[in-house]
């Protein structure tokens, strides 16, 4: 039933993703403490946070609404893209389904605006595939993580899956580099003069250089919460697999949009072994991963096993957040 729901791109499946993102949230809409910042953040999230902490449901509600704007912009990457060879609501699905699972993960936190923008420069390196000078989308690309890396800090270890993915499609030369390297530094600069002026640049630096290298906690596992990893863990693996599997019967073009979605799965991956990442990494996952399962899950031919799947993964997710938080 799902399966053929969100396997559609119509109206009736596009409305009922908000209504699936706020029945996964439950458990969040229940939670009433105000998520504490646990790590020195950057100014600019601060401010944004500030804003809104008066009030929990402020925070929930931007919590959710940030989350749809993701699910959204990767249901457009996929469709536009043509990863699945038909339009589809899948991704999006995929994607708010993948975000549910920890309290953690759904309240909260500047890397939900960070991945809106982290998709616009996807989408930026790919048009630069096609156009016979990438410089300017290499710049663009660079300029949207860097802006977006003044919320989330520790955006800035993003960079090198940039550079990676523009020598992986065929794009990065001097010119692209240079251009790149642009586009990088100028929020900063723009960000550093401001903080000049105002007589608080050692503060800005300071905080800057804490955000990017301060340790965060781990989590604590439970059974529970090891089970649901292992299942989804499992089933994006698959989807992976598929993925690379197919390599060789899609157009070179799409060819080359296929392994930077493969790598926005595995490059956060390796960055959670880090001492500075933990599940906060996961929305950023989420986004191959969704692109991944939903090519899967067209390939598969078995109506019945696609809705099996579909409701087992529900299913851990909805236990998962309760159990666990």
């Amino acid at each position: 039933m799902l399966y053929r729901i969100f396997s559609k791109n119509n109206f009736f499946a596009f409305a009922l993703l908000p209504i699936l993102l706020v029945g996964l949230r439950a458990r969040l809409l229940f939670h009433h403490q105000i998520p504490l910042l646990e790590n020195v953040q950057t100014p600019l999230w601060e401010l944004f946070y500030n804003t809104l902490k008066a009030n929990p449901s402020y925070l929930h509600g931007a919590a959710i609404i940030l989350t749809l704007i993701s699910a959204l912009a990767v249901n457009r990457l996929t469709n536009h893209y043509n990863f699945t060879q038909r339009q589809t609501n899948l991704a999006g699905f995929f994607y708010i389904v993948f975000c549910s699972g920890f309290i953690m993960v759904q309240e909260l936190q500047p890397i939900l605006i960070f991945v809106p923008f982290f998709i616009i420069a996807m989408e930026r390196l790919f048009q630069g595939v096609i156009h016979p000078n990438p410089m300017r989308h290499c710049f663009e690309a660079t300029l949207w993580v860097s802006t977006a890396s003044l919320f989330y800090g520790k955006g800035i270890w993003f960079f090198p899956l940039l550079f990676l993915a523009m020598a992986m499609m065929r794009i990065f030369n001097l010119k692209s580099f240079i251009a790149a390297s642009i586009g990088l530094i100028l929020p900063y600069l723009f960000a550093t003069t401001y903080y000049l002026l105002i007589n608080q640049l050692q503060h800005y630096a300071d905080t800057t250089l804490e955000t990017m290298l301060t340790p965060i906690a781990f989590f604590n596992h439970t059974v529970i919460s090891q089970i649901y990893l292992a299942i989804t863990t499992f089933f994006v693996l698959i989807s992976l697999l598929s993925a690379i599997r197919r390599l060789t019967m899609v157009k070179i073009i799409t060819r080359k949009y296929y392994r930077l979605i493969i790598w926005t799965v595995f490059f956060p991956s390796a960055l959670v072994f880090t001492p500075y990442f933990s599940f906060d990494v996961l929305p950023v996952i989420a986004i191959g991963a969704s692109v991944a399962a939903a090519t899967m899950m067209h390939n598969w031919q078995k109506n019945s096993f696609k809705e099996a799947i579909i409701l087992i993964l529900i299913s851990i997710t909805v236990l998962t957040q309760w159990l666990v938080g």
